[in-house]
């Protein structure tokens, strides 16, 4: 199976909660996007595991989720963890880091800062992941007509893309 191919194929198990079909599908391919995709795979399935096999020395999108598995895992650590991934968002280096904004959003929403959350997705709307997260943030503050318009950018970007499928469907189920 080509590099994209495989790509695509453990994003799209990710999507669908496949997680450890993710990461044993995944064990033997190397490369940044996949590294993430296997890692939020992990961090899915068991948090705590997942702090403990990601070295200190990962990329800027890998220590954003050991923070957000400590976060997950540790609640005496989830402000401190929060903190650290405010504060990578500070510079001016990694601030556009897609991961890291979608890892930052993550944690605001599962805090039940939703607000906070959409603030941390502003920006460049090409990220499908990205998007899909800011469908569910506008469907936990009862804003349907606005997740509709997101989805439609979904839509505009990749019709065929399972979190794509994944936010119509959740917007049609959504209470009016």
């Amino acid at each position: 199976m080509m590099a994209t191919e495989s790509l695509r194929v453990a994003r799209n198990n990710l999507c669908l909660g496949m997680f450890q079909k993710v990461i044993d599908e995944s064990k033997s391919l190397k490369s940044q996007d996949i590294d993430v995709i296997r890692t939020r795979a992990a961090v899915a399935l068991d948090p705590a595991s997942a702090v403990h096999s990601i070295p200190d020395s990962s990329s800027v999108s890998l220590l954003a989720l050991k923070q957000y598995a400590i976060f997950k895992s540790n609640p005496k650590q989830k402000d401190h963890a929060l903190a650290q991934v405010q504060e990578w968002l500070q510079s001016e280096m990694l601030k556009s880091d897609p991961v890291l904004q979608l890892v930052a959003a993550q944690m605001h929403f599962d805090a039940g800062d939703f607000r906070s959350a959409l603030k941390m997705l502003e920006g460049e709307n090409k990220n499908l992941d990205k998007m899909a997260l800011r469908v569910n943030i506008l469907l936990k503050l009862s804003r349907p007509d606005l997740a509709i318009k997101v989805v439609r950018q979904m839509q505009d970007e990749n019709d065929d893309d399972v979190l794509t499928q994944l936010a119509q469907v959740a917007v049609q189920l959504h209470p009016v």
